[in-house]
Parts: C-alpha cells; structure tokens; sequence
C-alpha cells in the first residue's frame, strides 16, 4: 500500500485555470468559506488560551499564579527533568539566550545548593545533549541533509 494519490489519480489532475467557469467559481468560493471559518476557529482558540493564561491558578500550598508562571514553570521542568531539547531550547530563546551552534556551553553551579549534585548532572546530561544536536545538525548541513524541528 503506497503513500500518496494513485498514478490514476494524478492523471485526473487538471489545473483550476482550465476548468470551466462556474465550476472555477463554485471551487473560489467553497475555499474562501473554509478559509474563513478557519481563521475563525484560530481566532477562537487563540482567546480561549488568553483566558487561560490570565486566570490564576493555585498550587496544593495555596500559593498562587498566573497561567503564564504556571506555563513557564511546566516548559522550565520539561527542558531540566527530562532534557527535553526542544523545551530547552524554547526557554533559551524565551530569554534571548540561544547559543549559536559554535558557542560553547558552560555549566554554572551554586555551591551553596544543597541538590548542586543531581543539578549538576542534569545540566551536564543536557550539555551532552545540545552538542550532539549541534554536531548532528552541522553534520546535516555538510551533507545536504534535512532535520526536522
């Protein structure tokens, strides 16, 4: 079973130019209307997470945030506890702070942390990550080859 319309199929192709002219206009208008009610929907949702993002929320503790905090927070743990590099990533340019391929990363560490330890290694386990992206993606580049983000 292939992937992809039939040789049948693409053989049944005609260009919308050649069509004749109410079909060409039956065709303008029902993609017009779904255009439209897309942008609706996006519309929609888009106000619908700005809701979400305003209301606040509170924690087990009482303590209390906004979803934005609470986004941010969820996408922080994501990039540090399971060295997601998309997530780290994502938070480092957040800041203004994504390294260039050929900036080298360092690890900062606070002595005074009691967890410095497990923190260190997360952060050295995610170094390790970053460099082998980096040197898959200039390996990519040097061959020609594309890699999904």
């Amino acid at each position: 079973m292939g992937k992809g319309p039939s040789e049948a199929s693409l053989a049944n192709l005609r260009p919308v130019n050649t069509l004749p002219r109410d079909e060409f206009l039956r065709r303008s208008a029902e993609g017009g209307r779904k255009s439209g009610e897309t942008k609706r929907r996006r519309k929609e949702c888009a106000e619908v997470l700005k809701i979400l993002l305003d209301k606040v929320y509170k924690d087990k503790k009482g303590a209390k945030a906004d979803g934005r905090e609470v986004l941010m927070v969820s996408l922080f743990n994501k990039a540090v506890k399971e060295a997601d590099v998309p997530a780290m990533k994502l938070v480092l340019s957040l800041i203004g702070e994504m390294p260039s391929p050929t900036q080298e990363l360092s690890i900062k560490s606070n002595k005074d942390d009691g967890d410095n330890g497990m923190l260190e290694e997360l952060l050295k386990a995610n170094l390790e990550i970053q460099k082998k992206v980096m040197r898959e993606q200039k390996d990519g580049e040097q061959t020609g080859a594309e890699h999904p983000d």
